[in-house]
């Protein structure tokens, strides 16, 4: 049923979900999913069972009862894992740069570690004798393939979407981490087409739904592997182990295998330290790191993908409720107009006010929008430069309106009326075509005439000023304009 519903979404091209994935949430969502991979691992590491938790809180109880089975601790099982993290580490972080100075393959020392941890826990008998926990009992051979139950499809809807969405958006988050780390491109419509098909062969076959696994993707790219190919060596060998050698791994120390793991996730949660660079360029993707983050370790990684896309939609709005207003001041000896708050020499034009609003124009911001633009015509306070005149005109720089809607054009048609209420006469500079089309359809023209419209702000303040809207009697601000 999840391939199915999969491959739906790939026939209606849903794959456009994945464009709410930005960096930053990635980036919490997997440190958070980590720390989920890290505790689950742990208490192999000291050799404490502990109980499974599931839902709000689950990191937090895994961890409570780590920490209270630490007097328990196997202190076999503590030695081996002390000597495997030393092993790993010093052949990882130590040797494995020197030889890669000579070599392009890196030594495999996850795969030694294995070896020789199993070829160990056999002679010494670690599981008889120091009680520590094994892989044990690994059955060979393939299940029988059936067709499965049609007859729970009605039970089994609504579950079934929600797996194929969640695995489908985990899959391509994965992906798009190591695709940034590496250097490479995703087609998420692709990987939703593979995920789709994959599902409904594997069904037939009692599996689980298939999804992109963090850990073993962070193990891969940890020890080198730079294409699919891998799966394939990797899949031959546990056809093999599945077949034949599965008995062969029962003795290896589950402590081991918890050591590679924990190892592999260290750059995951390097990826902390994107906070410290994150919070001086912009709070809003700091605080989507952070509640992807929060959400995905205190909780799970489920309901943390949610909270964490739902949370980054919200972002969206805010900054589409609150965009920023630009108000433009002439540079000197040009017909360039800049932001009069970043420009110390951009002056304001006597009698004209330039405005950009930084954002489509959408029924969520016009009242911010008409604020301003009021705010922006009022008188000042305090003595501005070249502004001390009654301004007559508002010149609105329309490069910043990347769509508008119905109450968008609507908002316009009001500001054009109340600014005439005002003897302030409205202009429009640089409005894209489509924006321009908007107007022709919903009979803007007919409120705001068409010879308001220029193709850039220093046009339209040209017009303004011939047209004794500046009412200045001196020459000085049209001849310092016309003659550039």
């Amino acid at each position: 049923m999840v391939g199915i519903v999969q491959l739906l979404m790939a026939v209606f091209r849903l794959s456009f979900l994945t464009a709410y994935l930005s960096d930053q949430l990635i980036g919490g969502f997997t440190t958070g999913a980590a720390c989920h991979v890290f505790a689950s691992q742990l208490n192999k590491v000291i050799g404490v069972p502990v109980k499974k938790y599931n839902g709000l809180f689950d990191l937090y109880y895994t961890l409570r009862d780590i920490v209270e089975g630490v007097p328990h601790t196997n202190m076999p099982t503590l030695v081996v894992s002390i000597v495997a993290f030393i092993f790993l580490l010093v052949g990882k972080e130590i040797i494995n740069p020197k030889v890669r100075k000579h070599s392009p393959v890196p030594i495999p020392f996850e795969l030694i570690a294995v070896i020789v941890a199993t070829a160990a826990s056999h002679f010494f008998n670690f599981e008889g004798e120091y009680k520590i926990s094994v892989v044990s009992h690994i059955p060979t051979g393939f299940p029988e393939p059936k067709l499965p139950r049609l007859d729970l499809i009605p039970q089994l809807l609504g579950d079934a979407v929600s797996v194929a969405v969640v695995t489908f958006v985990v899959t391509v988050s994965v992906g798009k981490l190591f695709a940034k780390k590496h250097g490479y491109v995703i087609d998420s419509m692709q990987e939703l087409r593979a995920l789709g098909a994959i599902q409904c062969i594997v069904s037939t076959l009692s599996c689980h739904p298939a999804s992109g696994g963090l850990t073993r993707s962070v193990l891969n790219s940890q020890i080198g592997v730079k294409t699919q190919i891998s799966c394939l060596f990797s899949g031959s060998l546990l056809l093999v182990v599945i077949l034949w050698l599965g008995p062969l791994l029962e003795p290896l120390p589950m402590c081991v295998l918890s050591c590679i793991i924990i190892i592999a996730l260290k750059g995951m949660f390097m990826q902390l330290l994107d906070l410290k660079t994150l919070w001086p360029v912009s709070k809003i993707d700091f605080a989507i790191w952070l509640v992807s983050f929060v959400a995905t370790a205190g909780w799970d990684v489920t309901e943390g993908l949610i909270i964490s896309v739902v949370f980054a939609l919200f972002t969206v709005i805010f900054r589409l409720q609150w965009p920023k207003t630009v108000e433009l001041g002439r540079l000197p000896h040009s017909d360039l107009y800049r932001d009069v708050t970043r420009y110390n020499a951009a002056d304001l034009v006597e009698g004209v006010r330039v405005m950009r609003f930084d954002s489509p124009l959408l029924f969520t911001n016009i009242e911010i929008f008409k604020r301003r633009a009021h705010k922006l015509v009022e008188p000042r306070e305090q003595p501005v430069k070249n502004g001390s005149r009654p301004v007559k005109a508002l010149v609105i720089d329309g490069s910043g309106f990347t769509c508008i809607d119905c109450m968008g054009v609507g908002a316009l048609k009001e500001v054009s009326q109340e600014m005439k209420s005002k003897g302030v006469k409205v202009y429009f500079a640089s409005c894209k075509a489509p924006v321009r089309d908007l107007f022709e359809s919903s009979g803007f023209y007919e409120v705001v005439p068409k010879a308001r419209f220029y193709p850039s702000i220093h046009d339209a303040i040209i017009y303004a000023l011939c047209e004794g809207i500046a009412e200045k009697k001196e020459e000085q601000p049209i001849s310092q304009i016309s003659h550039l």
